[in-house]
């Protein structure tokens, strides 16, 4: 639920895909991934915002041979949730996400027009 208003004035978020690449796990992705270093991940890059508010920011790691083929304009042209994509597309069931969030304090920039 939104902290001010409700769901119904914000809507559903939108997503905008920045990044989706294949790249080669360094050591620490490789470990929570349970891969070796160096195998084949995809990372992904999004944002989400809400009421037209860039809002979260999310990166998203996964194991690469599982997820071949996977690309930006997939996920962006998916309107469903994203795991269920994930389901249907690639046969891969999500049962467990961990999440890490970090919180940095806004800043008060001027907008560059």
């Amino acid at each position: 639920m939104p902290d001010n208003g409700n769901q119904d004035s914000e809507g559903p978020a939108q997503r905008a895909v920045l990044e989706c690449k294949r790249v080669r796990a360094a050591a620490e992705m490789a470990r929570a991934l349970a891969l070796r270093s160096g195998d084949p991940v995809m990372q992904v890059r999004r944002v989400l915002s809400f009421a037209g508010v860039p809002t979260i920011l999310e990166d998203f790691w996964l194991p690469g041979n599982a997820f071949k083929g996977l690309s930006a304009e997939q996920m962006a042209g998916y309107h469903g949730p994203t795991y269920a994509m994930f389901e249907v597309e690639f046969g891969v069931r999500m049962v467990r996400a961990e999440e890490k969030s970090a919180r940095s304090r806004p800043t008060h920039r001027k907008p560059c027009y």
